[in-house]
């Protein structure tokens, strides 16, 4: 499946795109006030009068089965409405902090959360360890890669895709190490700790880099689900494609 930019000077589904746009730019420069809401309301009416996709699958598969998902978000935002500055955004997740599963930690899914498994627990040579690096071949990252793909060619110039909860640093660290087990690190192995954090940001400017190829907008910006729905201008997309400098914090 081809990526590439969507053509977004309009959002068909959200009439109004161009006013909330400038509202998203003035509030990235300390301007003004956007209005937005976690989720989104149903619509009066459907955009498309036919049934919802059926799929009957374990937990796990309402996550992996990417072809089905993909269509699901789909049909969701068709049957949404978008007021004020509430963004039309397929939410691409795997689970907050999936940066973990491209690291080599494994997922347990639940109906209602993810937890991803701590690889190193009890690892004591940590020196051992190799680099920490994105495997293009992870099954993990291969199935977020198809499940943007998918999703950005069904969106067309509808609605947007967004980027999926990566999370970052000491919370990625975490996960794979155990939180416990990393803070005694923390005082007794300080420099690993430090190198890990370093690898950590390469891999997600990397990720990043790799994800934002796919889901940018014409314009260069791109736009993120969790917690709060955002849309970035260029300028930031940019900011966050720049490899870390010095001294991880």
């Amino acid at each position: 499946m081809a990526a590439g930019s969507a053509n977004m000077e309009e959002c068909l589904w959200k009439p109004n795109w161009s006013e909330t746009k400038k509202h998203f730019v003035d509030w990235w420069n300390r301007e003004g006030l956007v209005l937005g809401m976690w989720g989104a309301p149903p619509a009066d009416h459907p955009r498309f009068d036919r049934p919802r996709p059926e799929f009957r699958a374990t937990v796990a598969e309402t996550y992996t089965n990417t072809a089905w998902r993909a269509g699901n978000l789909h049909d969701s935002l068709s049957r949404s409405a978008f007021p004020a500055d509430t963004l039309p955004v397929a939410d691409t997740n795997m689970g907050p902090g999936s940066l973990a599963l491209f690291l080599g930690s494994e997922p347990k899914f639940e109906r209602d959360t993810i937890w991803f498994s701590d690889v190193f627990r009890e690892t004591d040579d940590l020196e051992s360890l190799p680099s920490l690096k994105l495997d293009p071949e992870n099954v993990w990252w291969k199935m977020t890669e198809d499940q943007l793909r998918r999703c950005r060619s069904l969106a067309g110039n509808n609605y947007i895709v967004g980027c999926p909860d990566l999370v970052e640093g000491l919370d990625i660290l975490a996960a794979l190490r155990e939180p416990q087990t990393l803070l005694m690190d923390m005082l007794e192995r300080p420099e690993w700790v430090e190198e890990k954090l370093r690898e950590i940001a390469a891999v997600w400017f990397d990720v990043y880099g790799r994800i934002y190829d796919i889901i940018k907008l014409d314009d260069g910006s791109s736009a993120f689900w969790a917690f709060y729905q955002k849309v970035f201008p260029p300028s930031s997309s940019a900011m966050t494609r720049a490899p870390p400098q010095g001294r991880s914090r």
